[in-house]
């Protein structure tokens, strides 16, 4: 009788430890010092997440917007997302961060760290629309 508890004890902690799957967390960089142009809409490349196998569709965005010169004032960013199951028709625009001042400098704005849930989708990329001046976006996406 010792020795089927044993087993069955055995057994139910490799079913678990298979069963509990991989929680690695992928860091990626939709956007990489990518240079964005004033009043223009500038997509990052598209992430395909079966590559990820997300557990759930919670990410965190990590941005930092910088601007390109050192003459002009602030600048504002808007970020956002789009998500797709066919990697061609992008339907949902989701706003992340709005309002997202920026200057010259990488340590006195244009900072932000966002936490967001989205839709259970195939495809995502990144939209950033930037007003008043040029800038520089650099983005750190952790997905789990």
């Amino acid at each position: 009788m010792r020795r089927i508890i044993t087993s069955l004890g055995a057994l139910l902690l490799t079913a678990t430890l298979i069963l509990a799957g991989d929680n690695s967390i992928f860091v990626v960089r939709p956007f990489d010092s990518t240079a964005c142009l004033v009043n223009t809409t500038n997509y990052s490349v598209s992430y395909d997440l079966n590559t990820y196998k997300p557990a759930s569709f919670t990410y965190a965005l990590q941005l930092l917007v910088t601007n390109l010169y050192t003459t002009n004032g602030i600048g504002v960013a808007e970020i956002s997302y789009e998500l797709s199951n066919n990697n061609e028709t992008y339907l949902t625009n989701v706003v992340i961060a709005t309002g997202l001042s920026y200057t010259n400098s990488p340590t006195s704005g244009g900072n932000g760290f966002y936490e967001f849930d989205a839709e259970k989708s195939r495809y995502i990329r990144f939209k950033a629309i930037v007003t008043t001046t040029n800038c520089f976006i650099t983005g750190w996406l952790a997905i789990q």
